[in-house]
């Protein structure tokens, strides 16, 4: 009985997204991969709205999550009651909502490939014309059924590249392995993006320090840079600005128009590797939005870059969650990395208490009960990473108490009602009652 109402209420809300979407029939760009699909969602929309009038997804990319954008439903809890009213506000919103667009960009995300957290379920909502496909690697793979691989992420992934139509544009990354036959799948016209290889759009350098970032690419026989200021970014990020760059170019911007759009807006979004100012005179870099191998691993390599003779680097890692049998494979590479590239770590939750096991790294369950120990720890001039995975871990919740400027709490990730009721019962958890 529950799962027809689930089948009912999706069919419902995917139907009434489906209506309003066509009061516009704009292009639809799908955006997709296992990290970084905000942020190319963000730049893309950020090149485009220059020149179009563009709606996109800013908070939900799934199953329910992409319809509530198309129809301007907030989510402000997750009651039954609220469920129910957003059927209601669908009817209202199809009456009375008339917002004008001619581009849709739709973050993809997709935590299964079994329905309904499968790209199947998201392409009966959205038909993209073009399709970015970032990244495949083991996030989520928890709950993926038969194969059990990021072999198998990037097949589920990679079926928005082969629904495009033969007039689309399938954007995706030369560099990854799992996706080398997907040329042979793909009907629509190919873009390929790289860091390492030959590839449509190839980033030829890359420098990073905590005055910014800045990153050299050939385009079309051209070279360019892109530059930002005061803004940590990893060479992985390349693949959101040559989507960006890639789809600019295909509905007629520039390239030097769009790197100019691209660097007057772009601001990485909270929890995604933000500088913050903190405690003693330290400088937070705050990842504490999600957490997966290569991610992390990419943050931790720029760590010896940043270091000189005053800083000392101290990362806080918390579990990487939803990853499986690869659990502990993953948890184990990630210690190297850290022990290679980090003077200090500490470690939050029960995963890498578990598979942690050098002697150096100081390990707690939760992040209320490591506060004490990193306050005490961090000295003057330090450079703390801060990155984790969601649900029972939330590291923002000790990026919060380390900030110099309480006021900068407003630039943290998981900032609503919701969010803050779960920091509430994790830190009630471990309080004596």
């Amino acid at each position: 009985m529950k799962s027809v109402l689930i089948s009912s209420y999706l069919f419902l809300l995917r139907f009434f997204a489906g209506l309003q979407l066509l009061k516009n029939r704009p292009i639809i760009i799908g955006i997709t991969g296992s990290a970084g699909k905000s942020s190319c969602t963000k730049v893309v929309a950020g090149v485009l709205k220059h020149h179009f009038p563009v709606k996109y997804t800013k908070k939900g990319n799934s199953e329910t999550g992409i319809p509530f954008e198309i129809l301007d439903i907030p989510v402000d809890n997750y009651s039954l009651i609220h469920w129910a009213m957003t059927l209601v506000l669908a009817l209202k919103q199809l009456l009375f909502n008339w917002e004008k667009y001619s581009i849709f960009v739709a973050e993809m995300g997709i935590d299964s490939n079994k329905a309904p957290k499968d790209m199947g379920t998201l392409l009966k909502i959205v038909q993209p014309e073009i399709g970015v496909l970032l990244n495949a690697n083991n996030v989520h793979l928890q709950y993926f059924h038969g194969e059990k691989s990021t072999q198998a992420v990037a097949k589920e992934k990679g079926k928005l590249l082969f629904s495009l139509p033969e007039n689309g544009l399938a954007i995706y990354n030369a560099d990854q392995e799992e996706f080398k036959e997907f040329d042979k799948k793909i009907k629509a016209n190919q873009s390929l993006f790289s860091t390492q290889k030959s590839a449509d759009i190839k980033l030829t350098n890359h420098a990073i320090s905590l005055s910014g970032s800045t990153f050299e690419f050939d385009f079309k026989q051209k070279h360019y840079h892109l530059n930002f200021t005061k803004q940590l970014l990893f060479k992985e990020s390349f693949g959101s600005f040559a989507a960006a760059i890639l789809i600019a170019d295909r509905l007629g911007i520039s390239p030097e128009v769009a790197i100019q759009n691209i660097e007057e807006d772009f601001k990485v979004l909270p929890g995604r590797g933000r500088l913050l100012s903190g405690i003693n005179q330290s400088l937070l870099i705050d990842s504490s939005y999600n957490s997966s191998l290569d991610p992390t691993t990419a943050t931790l390599k720029i760590l010896p870059q940043l270091k000189n003779d005053r800083h000392r680097t101290i990362a806080v890692l918390g579990d990487m969650r939803e990853l499986g049998d690869m659990a502990q494979q993953d948890h184990q590479q990630l210690e190297k990395h850290a022990l290679a590239n980090a003077d200090l770590i500490y470690t939050v939750g029960p995963l890498t208490n578990q598979y942690f096991k050098h002697p150096r790294i100081k390990k707690y369950l939760n992040p209320f009960t490591a506060l004490n120990d990193l306050k005490q720890e961090i000295k003057k001039g330090d450079i703390v990473l801060l990155k984790g995975s969601q649900n029972t871990i939330l590291l923002e919740s000790i990026v919060e108490e380390l900030l110099a400027n309480p006021q900068d709490k407003n630039q943290l990730c998981r900032q609503t009602p919701y969010w803050e009721q779960q920091r509430l019962k994790l830190k009630q958890s471990v309080q004596p009652s």
